[in-house]
């Protein structure tokens, strides 16, 4: 959840440390309350219609992106590009 946190929160911060800290606890504030909304609301049967293969591939493909950015970092191999795809053309010119 943290990967997803940073794509969606970092850009919005500008490069300024308070800005992010103060956008991460309000985006996760308003996740609290939508949770206790939901719980007053009784709405955790919606959670069954996800299937267990959809949950699983999420999970999956969210482990290829966070594999893809920091592979590069480990290996100490120069990498361009925002995006995983981008990321993964090292090799092409």
């Amino acid at each position: 959840m943290a990967a997803i946190v940073a794509v969606a929160v970092v850009p919005l911060a500008m490069g300024d440390p308070g800005r992010l800290a103060m956008l991460c606890a309000t985006l996760g504030v308003m996740v609290g309350v939508l949770c206790f909304a939901a719980g007053l609301l009784r709405l955790g049967f919606v959670a069954n219609f996800l299937s267990k293969p959809v949950i699983v591939g999420f999970l999956h493909g969210v482990a290829l992106v966070i594999i893809g950015s920091q592979l590069p970092k480990v290996l100490g191999i120069r990498a361009e590009g925002e995006t995983t795809v981008a990321l993964a053309r090292l090799g092409e010119a």
